[in-house]
């Protein structure tokens, strides 16, 4: 979480991610931010011209900027 160049591989890749209208993308908060493995998600597919549903859960902090990408 400290090098935020740092990005995870995914282990399992979604099939046909264009055949998609609607991705919903959830994730815990860590340390005031999304996991880096949410970056490499990001970066990987596609997401243009679609709705993205963002949920996330947390102790403690709200989701901040996360969702600005």
């Amino acid at each position: 979480m400290n090098d935020k160049s740092f990005r995870p591989p995914i282990a399992n890749r979604v099939e046909n991610m264009e055949d998609y209208d609607t991705v919903y993308i959830g994730f815990p908060i860590w340390w005031y931010v999304a996991p880096t493995i949410i970056n490499t998600f990001w970066e990987q597919y596609g997401l243009t011209r679609k709705t993205i549903i963002p949920f996330a859960t947390s102790g403690s902090s709200g989701m901040g900027g996360r969702m600005r990408n």
